[in-house]
């Protein structure tokens, strides 16, 4: 296809089916929604060597990002900590949505740690490695912000004691208190 095809002509000459979601430049490009559809693989646009992926609607956009954050974090040389430990913070504060604990801070943090990487990274990899995250956030705003808690006047826990507690549990072999009060302890 030329450069300066349309993202929906893409889409209709490959005959894809139900697609929600378009990854153009490959992990490190940008994820696109469908009413982004019309704009134009090119330098001036959505600029691509060629890679494009299609998600349907059926796929979660989260677990997607989540997978590329993976990558980057396993790709990472570790020469420098904006890259090595940024990624690492990114992926750490997108879990924490996903599980549904995340707060509306927590995507301010992510902006800011993105921007922060991305200026401070020493090579390509680090330069690119939050746009998993920053795209969807810039292209699927209700994707995230149906996940956050809101904060009411009081004080809510931000904090997951009984998940963080979880692999102590496991390494020593014991329960949660909240699995004993649930099934009984035989012990």
């Amino acid at each position: 296809m030329p450069f300066g095809v349309s993202v929906a002509e893409v889409l209709d000459r490959a005959g894809a089916k139900d697609p929600a979601a378009v990854q153009v430049g490959g992990a490190s490009g940008e994820m696109i929604g469908r009413t982004d559809f019309q704009r134009r693989v090119c330098f001036e646009d959505l600029s691509t060597a060629g890679a494009i992926t299609t998600f349907s609607s059926r796929r979660n956009v989260l677990e997607i990002v989540a997978y590329y954050m993976d990558f980057f974090i396993d790709e990472s040389c570790g020469y420098c900590t904006p890259c090595r430990v940024g990624n690492v913070f990114m992926k750490k504060a997108l879990e924490k949505i996903m599980r549904g604990l995340g707060e509306p801070s927590d995507l301010d943090y992510l902006s800011e740690l993105g921007k922060t990487i991305i200026a401070t990274s020493r090579c390509g990899l680090g330069h690119t490695s939050p746009n998993p995250i920053l795209s969807t956030m810039k292209h699927f705003p209700l994707v995230y912000s149906a996940l956050l808690k809101e904060r009411s006047g009081g004080l809510e826990a931000g904090f997951d004691i009984q998940g963080a507690l979880d692999e102590a549990r496991t390494i020593a072999k014991r329960r949660s208190l909240i699995y004993d009060a649930t099934y009984g302890s035989d012990e």
